[in-house]
């Protein structure tokens, strides 16, 4: 079946796969030029014979933007990420609210800072998304890092509240044998501090 379609110079197998139709540039592994095997980044010349090959577990990928050349194709591309983008973080929304609720952990913006430093990723939105493409599947390890630092913040406040006590019956102590001028004991925050009950 012999088509013609005009493209602008410098065109690739992606720019013409989109101009076709949605469908053949979202789904496209590749070309025939002229009866060879090529790849979507393929830069096609005047008078060439097309024949977009397609697969339908193929999906538009970021990358897939460089090889874009024309604005229609670029567009299209940018509002199926945004789509996948915006599908992704809503799942990640449901498995994470799962996870905070199945292990009775609030889910506030301290827990998913913890999550996303322990999974090196910025925002809540990346960890929302990675968490709805199973990059970052919630699980031990996740939990250990909401309880160590509850269990950390409870035995510094432990601590805390036993120094305070030990202080200020110093102070008392002092107090009472130097009379009113007597100086709160200094710490010098520098040296360990040893503490006991």
């Amino acid at each position: 079946k012999g088509e013609f379609k005009t493209m602008p110079a410098g065109c690739t197998v992606l720019d013409f796969a989109f101009s076709v139709h949605t469908f053949l540039g979202t789904h496209c592994i590749g070309a025939k030029v002229n009866h060879k095997l090529v790849g979507i980044s393929y830069v096609l010349q005047s008078g060439d014979q097309v024949e977009i090959l397609t697969s339908k577990s193929q999906k538009v990928e970021k990358e897939w933007i460089r090889f874009a050349t024309t604005a229609k194709a670029k567009g299209k591309i940018e509002v199926i990420l945004r789509k996948e983008e915006r599908e992704k973080q809503k799942t990640g929304e449901e498995l994470l609210s799962e996870f905070f609720q199945k292990n009775e952990k609030e889910p506030n913006s301290v827990n998913i800072g913890k999550l996303c430093k322990l999974h090196e990723l910025s925002t809540r939105e990346e960890l929302l998304s990675a968490i709805g493409s199973q990059t970052v599947v919630l699980g031990e390890n996740d939990l250990n890092v909401l309880n160590e630092k509850d269990h950390q913040k409870k035995t510094w406040s432990k601590y805390l509240k036993l120094f305070k006590r030990h202080h200020a019956e110093d102070a008392d102590g002092l107090s009472d044998s130097k009379g009113k001028d007597a100086s709160p004991l200094q710490v010098d925050k520098k040296k360990p501090l040893i503490l006991s009950e």
